[in-house]
């Protein structure tokens, strides 16, 4: 099961206000964190020591929104994808 990052998400309540329908991991330090709070299913695209970048299928939250705006444009779509690939920062 994957972790919350409760610092992550209470900056983003609290400071920025963005409702939880709305928390998209977009990044982690390394691919253990990768594992650990965005998704547990991961396949390497780019290998390498550490690898580059991974393919992740994430576990969707079920509490949208649908009064949001954000809901009504088209672009948002990219937001519900639960595959997603996540490039490794180290």
């Amino acid at each position: 099961m994957v972790k919350v990052d409760e610092v992550a998400r209470n900056l983003a309540l609290r400071r920025f206000a963005l409702p939880t329908c709305l928390h998209i991991p977009v990044a982690a330090r390394d691919e253990s964190a990768v594992r650990t709070f965005v998704a547990e299913s991961v396949d390497v695209l780019v290998p390498g020591s550490p690898n580059n970048a991974i393919l992740v299928t994430m576990e969707l939250p079920t509490d949208v929104n649908r009064k949001l705006p954000i809901w009504d444009l088209q672009e948002s779509a990219i937001l519900r994808r639960p595959r997603r690939v996540k490039p490794i920062l180290s």
